[in-house]
């Protein structure tokens, strides 16, 4: 069926090569014709002449030059074929691009012609996988037959099993790992999962029994894997002596003397019992300190309370990292050129800095939430200001410790964070009023103000 179509194409080439064959047999042919008097001038050579011109012919072993002295009676003539304009590839690329079509083969695998495109080489691909499918299973069944005659012939308890090198144009990486994912899935079952990597389940069922046997009796080492514990039974030791279920003597372990004065952790905790260190400059048992839901009995002034919310703080910083892209992009071309580079990248150390100043600059002189437009950091740019002391003191001892903690100064990415973070920490502090207390320090605290 896959050569029926192509069977002219392949007539055709074969007469194409016998062609070549035949053509081949004379491409080297060469004809020189003596031609001794002339009929026109009533020349008629004798037997002598004759004679001597074989003689100097037949004298002449070729390769070299031969000196030929002769009357005006001799004429030369020399005749070649031209078969091997005939020879080439040229007459066969249409034939054998006709028979890759007929095959499925792509033009892609075949280098016959100018590749197509993606869809149509992917279409011509497949079709040849199951073409190529096909003529597996044609085998598979005439060699299943065959192998089962030498079977009952021989007298063999089993048959032999046909078994190809799989070989695809697919990732096969990838079809494999997805092949291993189902049969943990228990989608597909391990004697498919066998087939599929080219294995026999029935062999390698044999194999894993015998493996195990050898396994057990010693004379192959476990198995050591992420699915494998090669030492199990050292790991149930293991478990069990931390659990205090085993005694080091129980798995063999031999123990030295102990030294005088010496105690295990689980003796010292034991005699530590309820017992738990202090504090220095406090002491005391728990449980011994004020009496649970008693009342102070003296008025104590309530302490200044500064309550920051995660949400607000979290909010602000998310603006600023917003503004400040924002600000990049309108006071970045301006930027750029007036120190006359053409990307950021070309920016020197000390460039790039500045402009990093200028944008937390003028991002300590907006309020959270307001919109970053050309018209609001027009005027900022035509008054410029420093960032409050207060704001780049923060900034400052941020960045020095993260250069005393790194040994390094923080990259680009992690100052900007910390700009943001400073600016909300700025803008997101909230101060409560002092407020004389009436006793109790479960009442509910001051509002706060921005």
């Amino acid at each position: 069926p896959m050569l029926r179509p192509i069977l002219k194409d392949l007539d055709l080439l074969e007469r194409f090569k016998l062609a070549d064959a035949t053509a081949l047999d004379g491409v080297i042919s060469s004809i020189r014709i003596w031609r001794l008097g002339s009929l026109e001038n009533r020349i008629v050579p004798n037997a002598s002449v004759i004679q001597k011109l074989s003689e100097l012919l037949l004298n002449n072993v070729g390769g070299g030059v031969m000196d030929l002295v002769w009357g005006p009676d001799i004429q030369l003539q020399e005749t070649s074929t031209e078969s091997y304009k005939f020879l080439g590839s040229t007459k066969y690329e249409p034939v054998l691009t006709a028979i890759f079509q007929g095959l499925g083969i792509p033009p892609t695998l075949s280098g016959t012609s100018s590749p197509g495109g993606f869809t149509n080489n992917f279409i011509s691909v497949k079709t040849m996988i199951e073409r190529l499918e096909y003529v597996r299973n044609k085998l598979v069944e005439f060699w299943t037959e065959q192998v089962r005659l030498v079977q009952k012939a021989m007298g063999f308890r089993a048959a032999p099993t046909v078994v190809f090198d799989r070989m695809t144009l697919v990732d096969e990486a990838s079809e494999k790992q997805l092949l291993i994912n189902l049969a943990d899935r228990d989608y597909i079952s391990w004697e498919s999962l066998t087939e599929r990597f080219s294995g026999d389940p029935a062999i390698e069922e044999v194999r894993l029994r015998r493996e195990r046997r050898r396994r057990e009796s010693g004379l192959l080492p476990p198995k050591a894997s992420p699915f494998h514990d090669p030492e199990h039974e050292f790991g149930k030791e293991k478990l069990f002596i931390q659990q205090g279920v085993l005694t080091p003597g129980q798995v063999g372990l031999e123990l030295e003397e102990r030294q005088p004065g010496e105690k295990s952790p689980a003796e010292h905790n034991a005699e530590l019992g309820p017992k738990r260190a202090l504090p220095e400059g406090r002491s005391g048992q728990p449980g011994q300190g004020r009496p649970k839901n008693s009342r102070d009995q003296e008025k104590r002034k309530r302490k200044r309370v500064v309550p920051r919310t995660s949400a607000e703080f979290l909010r602000v910083m998310a603006w600023a990292d917003s503004a400040a892209a924002r600000a990049q992009k309108l006071i970045g071309p301006a930027y750029l050129a007036a120190c006359g580079k053409p990307s950021f990248r070309e920016l020197s150390d000390e460039q790039a800095a500045a402009f990093e100043r200028l944008k937390f600059n003028l991002l300590c002189r907006l309020e959270p939430g307001r919109e970053v437009s050309r018209e609001a950091l027009l005027p900022l740019l035509s008054d410029p200001a420093p960032a409050p002391p207060q704001v780049q003191a923060l900034l400052d001892a941020t960045v020095a410790g993260h250069a005393t903690a790194h040994g390094q100064p923080p990259p680009l990415e992690a100052l900007r964070r910390y700009q943001s973070g400073a600016y909300a920490l700025w803008k997101g502090e909230y101060e409560g009023d002092d407020q004389e207390g009436d006793g109790s320090d479960h009442g509910p605290p001051a509002l706060p103000r921005a």
